[in-house]
């Protein structure tokens, strides 16, 4: 078995920790994603990565709108790969893993892959973010749908709390 990369001293703090597995509330049988597009951020794929989601509990609000249209792509992209990861590592956990042993490298990848490094999500004096104001001008803007470090976290919180919840 190949070893999972160790991650520096200090970087493996993430929005993910070992204790809140021990609250979720998911099936005994974890449903595999059926939709389209697991890779992709194409806006073809959003309602089956939704519909999902949905099937977990999870509550749209957050990137939705009242007609369920996703009015913040990099949230939404965002939650449906943190519900990846938590899906994946709930598995791994009841397998038999020490998920403090994977946690640190899956953590590292979110913040990696998530987080916007170049100010896209700033909100600047007129309310809007930077990357509105290329989008606005038909450039790309935040092509990657990151988010900034505060909303990973909050995303990964909301998605841990929905999962916790009982399932009638």
């Amino acid at each position: 078995m190949a070893e999972i990369p160790q991650i520096e001293t200090g970087q493996s703090e993430g929005p993910l920790r070992v204790e809140m597995f021990d609250k979720l509330n998911l099936p005994e049988v974890i449903p595999i994603y059926e939709g389209s597009g697991s890779t992709s951020f194409k806006k073809e794929h959003d309602r089956d990565k939704l519909t999902y989601m949905e099937s977990f509990g999870i509550n749209p609000s957050l990137f939705t709108n009242e007609k369920e249209e996703i009015t913040d792509r990099p949230l939404f992209g965002t939650a449906f790969k943190v519900l990846s990861d938590i899906l994946v590592i709930e598995q791994l956990r009841r397998e038999g893993e020490d998920i403090s042993q994977i946690l640190p490298a899956v953590n590292q990848k979110l913040i990696d892959s998530r987080i916007a490094k170049y100010g896209e999500r700033t909100i600047l004096k007129s309310g809007k973010r930077l990357s509105e104001y290329y989008v606005e001008r038909r450039l790309s803007g935040n092509p990657d749908l990151k988010v900034t470090r505060e909303e990973l976290q909050t995303i990964t919180e909301e998605i841990i709390s929905e999962l916790s919840k009982e399932r009638l």
